[in-house]
């Protein structure tokens, strides 16, 4: 198998730390329009964040196999209580597909947690699988 030129130049792994909270796409109501545009904001700051921190590291895609651990740590309120720690995935994956990775079919391999802190954050660690 061939490998990539960002296999080569990119690092083995990445870490990310994004601040705030993620918001669940499934918590947001479309017919509430201040609840969509703190969704679309919180997205917004979500992917400059990652993307900023990533061109850092590497000036390239991700496209290849990865393995994805993200540590979600959110506000101990009633909201969050009741996310699914899979929605707060999936939002995650929405922003990191086209800023850190060509697409989200390049995760291989998972692992999250969700941990309830007054510092609101999100921790991300990319390793590229060989």
């Amino acid at each position: 198998m061939k490998k990539s030129k960002s296999f080569k130049e990119a690092p083995k792994s990445f870490r990310y730390t994004v601040l705030g909270n993620p918001l669940s796409q499934s918590k947001v109501d479309n017919t509430e329009p201040r609840l969509w545009d703190d969704y679309k904001q919180a997205r917004f700051n979500y992917i400059q964040s990652l993307k900023n921190q990533h061109e850092k590291k590497c000036r390239q895609l991700v496209d290849d196999p990865i393995q994805l651990e993200a540590t979600f740590y959110v506000k101990p309120h009633v909201e969050f209580i009741n996310t699914p720690i899979l929605s707060l995935f999936n939002f995650m994956c929405k922003t990191i597909q086209g800023v850190i990775c060509k697409k989200n079919c390049a995760i291989s391999s998972v692992r999250l947690k969700k941990i309830y802190d007054e510092k609101p954050r999100t921790e991300i660690k990319i390793v590229r699988l060989q």
